[in-house]
């Protein structure tokens, strides 16, 4: 990992979970915890310099979108950082969508999905029927 990512993670408080040695992945990995999720967006970190160090088809196969249109059904977990997305969630499920710097979102839920959305610097548009809901 890269020392001043590290360094500045540290004096934004970052939770003991992360150490100095993690690789791409494993703070890839992070960034979609509970922990990871809140911290990052709490402190508007990693910035979008640091974030396209992770771009590529590793990050996009764990629900990481930067700088990238995508539309998908039913993702579990998707983030999305200067991304624009279009998201269909029309099954049963929780699901949830992450926005960082100016990303964009189009969600459309039915069929008694849950979104849990966690906007920290986005945009959403949304479109559900009467059985869905978008937290």
């Amino acid at each position: 990992m890269d020392k001043e990512f590290f360094e500045i993670a540290n004096r934004l408080g970052a939770c003991r979970l992360l150490h100095g040695t993690e690789s791409k992945e494993d703070l890839m990995r992070l960034l979609l915890t509970p922990q990871g999720t809140e911290f990052c967006t709490k402190n508007n970190f990693p910035s979008m310099e640091q974030l396209r160090e992770f771009r590529g088809e590793e990050a996009e196969s764990m629900g990481i979108y930067i700088d990238t249109d995508v539309e998908l059904v039913n993702p579990v977990k998707v983030f999305l950082a200067g991304s624009k997305a279009i998201l269909h969630f029309d099954t049963i499920g929780r699901y949830n969508v992450i926005l960082m710097h100016g990303a964009e979102a189009e969600i459309h839920a039915s069929n008694y999905a849950v979104v849990f959305v966690k906007n920290a610097g986005g945009k959403t548009i949304t479109h559900k029927d009467h059985t869905a809901l978008i937290l």
